[in-house]
């Protein structure tokens, strides 16, 4: 018999995949049964046996008294390979607790209004599997992001989205729902996590089930609360808050239980290039391709739909980085094993009418517009108040070290006090740095901000742009700043610059005579 291909055993970081011969070594002498809890099942996440290799080589397999016969492995042999269909993704579900009930929301993703037009039915209806209809209009629909709709507050296992077929590429017909032994939403997003997904130490995640508290198993380094239970259709329906406090084999196996995985490097798609712009499941570009980095613990696979070519090259620390060709105006990038569990749309359309504008807003305590760069005087009260386009974080430094780091949610006002001389303040978006402050005690503009804007100008990295010959005209801005003069026309001679550095400098020159003139 032919020896299982797809086990992993529990490591310090998580599951690792093992084969029978690393097995062998490890546990040298006998049997290792199933109810040793050492070896598992990738693909069916049952435990499985390592063989004593009396007659034999050694070998896993599976239990003949296992409750469940449906292992792939099992039904296709050891040559199957787990794979997934590119287009069998689903839409975001939400989860929206208050401190009484809950209700749900389904996403569906952003089309072109042109589309949306030329649409014989101008409205959508998703239904239930446990009953409900939902009708809504196309006039509802945001026109550039991601629209989540209500569908109330009784789970069903299974949704059905009726609209045109031409729209079938954009909202699946059929979505996955919620599964009456428990479905895992994220808290801070709101949105369930696939079969499959990655779940992290320290994060809290929800548990939608209708199952009791007593029913739910208990597990050390988990900490369970449970926040609010209401009756929907037949069923008792509970909402958990559920919070894994080690990266040990007890709590991987409380979430392995409802289908999820524990690790500290969980699977993201993270766009490096060209330059676009970052939505929920969408990114906008307009390039022939787009590189993607692809992080994770776990060996997974990404696709492309429509199909287009791929190419992969895997990271010595894990993970992949894909050069996937866009062809189509609208492709869809995935990534997983047997299932999908990260995706997101590449769209391919003219960036040259979106400005390049950073949308924050920064005001004190008297809601005034604060400029970045280097000031000499504190904000008032010592108070900033940041609001951004699009998620991001923003760092706290207090003479050069970092002493806090927040999330900042688009579109919600971030207020952080308690902001004196010596604090720096900056605000990324992904990997770039948009808005950033020192608030320092200088005794004069030639020494002291000329010292820090050039030192600022060298720690920017990352993206790179090129700089023509005209840019060096800004020198002339720059009079009392040999430091930053020696950086300017370094990178005018070089031809290329980070373009974070370039667009810091640019509104540093424009905040200049006000900085000048308050340092004088």
């Amino acid at each position: 018999m032919a020896s299982l291909n797809h086990v992993c055993m529990w490591s310090e970081h998580g599951w690792i995949q093992v084969t029978a011969e690393e097995a062998a070594i490890m546990h040298p002498g006998g049997t290792v049964s199933a109810h040793s809890g050492l070896f598992m099942c990738d693909l069916c996440g049952q435990y499985v046996t390592l063989t004593d290799g009396c007659e034999r080589i050694r070998y896993f397999k599976h239990s003949a008294n296992e409750a469940n016969k449906n292992c792939p492995e099992r039904t296709f042999g050891p040559l199957y390979t787990p794979t997934y269909d590119a287009n069998n993704h689903g839409l975001p579900i939400k989860l929206i607790v208050t401190k009484n009930d809950f209700r749900l929301e389904l996403g569906l993703l952003y089309v072109l209004d042109s589309i949306l037009k030329k649409q014989s039915t101008q409205f959508v209806t998703i239904k239930g599997s446990e009953g409900g209809q939902f009708v809504f209009s196309f006039e509802r629909l945001n026109p550039d992001s991601i629209t989540y709709l209500p569908i109330g507050s009784e789970p069903s296992q299974k949704y059905e989205v009726f609209a045109t077929n031409e729209l079938s590429g954009y909202w699946p017909r059929k979505v996955s729902g919620i599964d009456r032994a428990g479905s895992v939403f994220d808290c801070l997003t709101g949105k369930l996590l696939p079969v499959d997904a990655d779940v992290q130490v320290n994060r809290k995640y929800y548990i939608l089930t209708a199952r009791s508290y007593t029913c739910l198993r208990q597990y050390s380094s988990i900490k369970i609360n449970k926040i609010c239970g209401t009756r929907a259709g037949a069923s008792i329906w509970n909402v958990y808050e559920v919070e894994a406090t080690a990266l040990d084999q007890s709590a991987a196996m409380f979430f392995l239980s409802l289908h999820c995985r524990l690790t500290d490097v969980p699977l993201q798609i993270q766009p490096i290039w060209p330059i676009h712009i970052e939505a929920p499941y969408a990114i906008r570009h307009n390039s022939g391709y787009m590189i993607i980095n692809l992080t994770g613990s776990r060996t997974t696979v990404s696709k492309a739909f429509p199909r287009a070519h791929i190419q992969a090259v895997d990271c010595p620390s894990g993970g992949q980085v894909i050069k996937i060709d866009c062809n189509n105006r609208q492709q869809l990038i995935s990534a997983g094993s047997a299932n999908v569990l990260q995706y997101t749309y590449l769209w391919k359309e003219n960036l040259f009418n979106i400005t390049s504008e950073i949308l924050i807003d920064v005001r004190d305590d008297t809601d005034a517009e604060l400029s970045s760069g280097v000031q000499i005087y504190p904000p008032a009260a010592g108070v900033i108040k940041i609001k951004t386009h699009f998620d991001g974080s923003v760092i706290i430094r207090k003479k050069g070290r970092i002493t806090e780091k927040f999330q900042i949610a688009s579109e919600k006002r971030l207020t952080i006090d308690n902001i004196l001389l010596g604090t720096e303040i900056e605000v990324l978006q992904g990997l770039d740095t948009v808005w950033q402050v020192s608030y320092c005690k200088v005794k004069n503009t030639s020494a002291g901000a000329d010292v820090l804007l050039y030192k600022k100008l060298c720690d920017f990295h990352g993206t790179t742009i090129s700089v023509p010959h005209s840019f060096g005209s800004i020198i002339s801005k720059f009079a009392n700043y040999p430091q930053t003069r020696k950086w300017i026309y370094a990178v005018v001679n070089a031809g290329i610059a980070p373009e974070a550095a370039i667009r810091y400098l640019r509104n540093y020159v424009t905040n200049l005579p006000n900085q000048q003139k308050g340092m004088t």
